[in-house]
């Protein structure tokens, strides 16, 4: 017999086809899931490298020199605490054109708080109240403002999206080499009866193999060709159509480049894998034929 010659009709059996559309169903959840997992990671990476932003007033006092002095030297403080990224002090000015609102625009000399920016790395989990602390240290009498966290309500669901879509991309890959199990198993109950007549003929067990082999090949490739360009061409458009109804920057948050070459590696992979699940199940089935 020749190697490849295949004896069994293995893509006529009825329902045959069900199985490239079930890995192409799974690809495509896959796909979708990772790329998912792709974006919420860089939304979860550009949120932390982001520092978190605090104000601080300092006692009020004319802008003076020495009271202008005064700031300098404690901003130049304030950058050698731990974890401080930036100071940036609020101009006189700028300070003023805040308050004239609320005294009518009178040009009458007050002592307006002095404020401050602090920026602090939010990805290193620094301890904030600590931070609090030391700054009071330095400067008694200052007025701490509320500590904002870059990223807001965005982060927290970023990093649970994150988490799911790993999960769920995972679980789609790792249902699909079941998938291939169940069906060399099916078919292989189905062909029982022409399996032990080609071995009567004198087929091993290996030529018999690499026949269920071929089989869940090339409808494993046909599906996950199929579920990649259908997950590809969804997250394409979808980004697509975020990029032109907001107003944020698709480039920042979208799918970068080697993101797609992961996601296009996932076809190649389901190829790779899916020969030896069907030779491991092919064999154990006819082992169990034998029995």
């Amino acid at each position: 017999m020749a190697d490849n010659y295949i004896d069994l009709p293995l893509h006529n059996l009825p329902g045959s086809r069900i199985f490239g559309f079930l890995v192409g169903a799974l690809i495509y959840a896959a796909v979708t899931l990772l790329s998912i997992a792709a974006i919420s990671d860089t939304i979860v990476r550009y949120f932390e490298s982001q520092p978190a932003l605090l104000t601080v007033a300092l006692p009020p006092a004319l802008p003076t020199p020495e009271a202008l002095a005064q700031t300098d030297k404690i901003v130049d403080l304030l950058r050698d605490v731990e974890g401080v990224v930036f100071v940036s002090a609020l101009e006189p000015q700028r300070t003023r054109r805040l308050i004239d609102p609320l005294v009518g625009g009178s040009d009458i000399g007050l002592a307006v708080p002095r404020l401050l920016d602090i920026g602090f790395s939010a990805g290193n989990k620094l301890e904030l109240a600590a931070i609090k602390d030391q700054l009071l240290e330095l400067t008694p009498g200052l007025a701490l403002g509320d500590t904002v966290m870059p990223g807001g309500e965005i982060l927290p669901l970023a990093s649970s999206s994150r988490m799911l879509s790993l999960i769920g991309g995972g679980a789609s890959l790792v249902l699909t080499f079941i998938a291939t199990g169940l069906a060399i198993g099916i078919a292989m109950a189905r062909h029982a009866d022409s399996v032990g007549l080609l071995r009567q003929m004198g087929a091993t067990d290996g030529y018999i193999a690499r026949q269920f082999e071929h089989y869940a090949l090339v409808q494993g490739l046909k599906g996950a060709a199929f579920g990649f360009a259908l997950g590809a061409a969804t997250m394409a458009t979808g980004l697509l159509i975020f990029g032109a109804t907001t107003t944020q920057t698709i480039t920042t948050f979208g799918l970068q480049p080697l993101d797609w070459v992961f996601l296009a590696l996932i076809p190649a992979l389901v190829g790779l894998l899916i020969v030896p699940v069907a030779r491991l199940v092919a064999h154990w089935q006819l082992r169990s034929l034998e029995a």
